[in-house]
């Protein structure tokens, strides 16, 4: 018996082993810290949390970035629907050149190098302009319908290099109607052939040429002739001038004119006639030119007056010879009351046509 007890507790201590110890249950996690609340801030409202900060769909990441929004290839990033600064481009100009190369510009704002369809606004009229170094400018002036595509071809002619200077300096030089310098001495691109050259300055005569310009260059030196200031009055003040029909300003007026042309000046106002007056080779001492208007209300109402007298005479010498004939002849009597009926008509007449042209007249301030 003594022998069997150590025998037993070695196999107890082995049952022991092979069987695996329970584990204690682990201990609670500790609660999550609180977070504070930031204080209230505008611009603080809106910022999401960490985990939408990481490139997700709130931060700007790969839904927004470029999308209609943030002004990338979307929409609202300046696309063909902002209209080009006022109108929708819904018509296109299919734009040639030869030779090909040269710059497009609508209403002097690039838009591409030709050949290029370019997009334009329809039911606007716009400039379409062309330039090439070497070559003359051109122009068009197009004016498409909705969805139109309008083909506009340019042949371009080598330009002729025009230096121009003029005494005194600072005029401005036209070709053929288009302002082509602003301030001389400079040069000026113009097209091969017959042009017609202007070189204007304030206070002085226009100096118009017509020439024949080549290939290559070719000078204009211009002596410009002092103008001469001429004054227009006008009665009354206010109205507008015009010099061969041009628009000049408003009486009174300066206006300068060459000592060797002839003008012929218009005044008019609203309510007033129109009057008109040739001026022809104007000297620094001449008289101002005065222009009497009409009032065209008074000179009617008057108008009206002086028929109205003549109605008056008209029935008063008929009264006398029916008064002349019933004194002869007693029996004619019956032709006295048409007469007088007649007489008193035009009396009336002459009143009324009369009160009128007077209170006109009190309204304008005259006797």
């Amino acid at each position: 018996m003594r022998a069997s007890i150590p025998v037993l507790g070695v196999v107890c201590l082995l049952v022991l082993a092979a069987c695996p110890e329970e584990a204690p249950p682990p201990p609670p996690p500790p609660p999550p810290p609180v977070k504070k609340a930031p204080p209230p801030d505008a611009g603080d409202a809106a910022v999401p949390d960490a985990g939408a900060m990481d490139g997700g769909p709130a931060d700007g990441g790969a839904s927004t970035d470029g999308g209609a929004n943030d002004g990338g290839t979307g929409a609202s990033d300046g696309g063909d629907t902002d209209g080009g600064g006022g109108g929708a481009l819904d018509a296109f100009a299919d734009v040639t050149t030869r030779p090909a190369g040269a710059d497009i510009f609508l209403d002097d704002q690039p838009v591409g190098t030709s050949p290029a369809k370019v997009s334009v606004a329809s039911g606007l009229k716009q400039v379409l302009k062309v330039s090439k170094q070497g070559f003359f400018p051109e122009t068009k002036e197009l004016e498409p319908a909705s969805g139109e595509t309008v083909t506009v071809a340019f042949t371009l002619k080598p330009a002729v290099v025009l230096h121009v200077t003029s005494d005194p300096p600072d005029a401005s030089v036209t070709v053929n109607g288009t302002l082509a310098l602003a301030a001389t001495p400079g040069d000026v691109l113009a097209p091969p052939g017959n042009i017609e050259v202007a070189v204007s300055l304030p206070a002085h005569d226009t100096f118009s040429k017509k020439l024949k310009v080549k290939k290559g260059e070719q000078k204009l030196d211009v002596k410009l002739t002092p103008s001469v200031k001429v004054m227009i009055t006008s009665k009354p003040t206010g109205a507008e001038v015009t010099v061969d029909g041009k628009p000049a300003g408003v009486t009174p007026l300066e206006v300068w004119l060459s000592s060797k042309g002839k003008y012929t000046v218009a005044v008019t106002k609203e309510g007033w006639s129109t009057v008109k007056k040739v001026i022809s080779r104007p000297r620094p001492d001449d008289d101002p030119v005065d222009f009497a208007l009409t009032d065209l209300e008074l000179a009617k109402l008057e108008a009206g007056v002086e028929k109205a007298l003549k109605a008056y005479d008209v029935a008063y010498e008929a009264l006398e010879r029916t008064q002349e004939r019933v004194a002869a002849n007693p029996a004619l009597s019956g032709q006295l009351d048409p007469a007088e009926a007649a007489m008193q008509k035009a009396t009336d007449a002459l009143e009324e046509a009369q009160r009128l042209l007077s209170a006109a007249k009190a309204k304008r301030g005259l006797k």
